[in-house]
């Protein structure tokens, strides 16, 4: 799980700060690979004509999977697919107009096994310091959670893959207090049966 957990984090920290990076299938995990070994298609389709949603985002189904024709019959072709070589899975990104990014992963039945949400339009203007950050504990609700630091910047949830069961993190990127204010902050936190699992901040002070 832990290795999971930092491969995803590192895809969700990429597209927040404007780096897209492809998706690598893995028996075990989604991961991010520096290797050009995947088919990438970039479409000539417009960004999404409105924001992304959160409400958008949880509309997509993992227990019963939405249906890639169902995601794009609401949002249009993606902006971009990943396809690994060898790989029956595909990733594919769309666009919100103000910045918002879904990256879906789909099955080879072009079903839905993971998701993410990045930049989306948070109504938190607290900023969050390492103090605010020790007061999660493992075992903890996404709600208690939410109600110490505030929404999230952005989602992560991954369907059960092989014996794992699956996941489901909450990624803060903006209005944190930085120890050094020349680098980026960030905090990630995985949840595993609505409970905290693991708990990760880079540079908060």
């Amino acid at each position: 799980m832990k290795k999971t957990t930092i491969i995803v984090s590192v895809l969700i920290l990429s597209l927040m700060t404007g780096c897209t990076k492809k998706v690598e299938d893995h028996p075990k995990s989604h991961s991010v690979s520096s290797k050009s070994q995947s088919s990438k298609k970039k479409s000539s389709a417009p960004k999404v004509q409105k924001e992304i949603s959160l409400a958008d985002y949880q509309a997509l189904k993992l227990d019963h999977p939405t249906k890639k024709s169902t995601v794009i019959s609401k949002w249009g072709q993606p902006a971009e697919n990943y396809k690994e070589k060898g790989s029956l899975r595909e990733s594919a990104i769309w666009q919100g107009e103000s910045g918002s990014h879904v990256i879906i992963i789909f099955d080879q039945k072009e079903e839905i096994i993971s998701k993410f949400l990045t930049n989306t339009k948070t109504k938190r203007t607290n900023t969050i310091t390492l103090a605010d950050f020790q007061k999660i504990k493992k075992g903890q609700t996404p709600e208690q959670v939410k109600a110490i630091l505030g929404e999230p910047d952005g989602y992560l949830d991954l369907g059960p893959v092989d014996e794992e069961k699956g996941m489901n993190s909450y990624n803060y990127m903006y209005n944190l207090a930085k120890s050094d204010p020349e680098k980026e902050a960030n905090i990630s936190i995985d949840f595993v049966d609505d409970q905290v699992y693991l708990l990760n901040q880079k540079n908060l002070k």
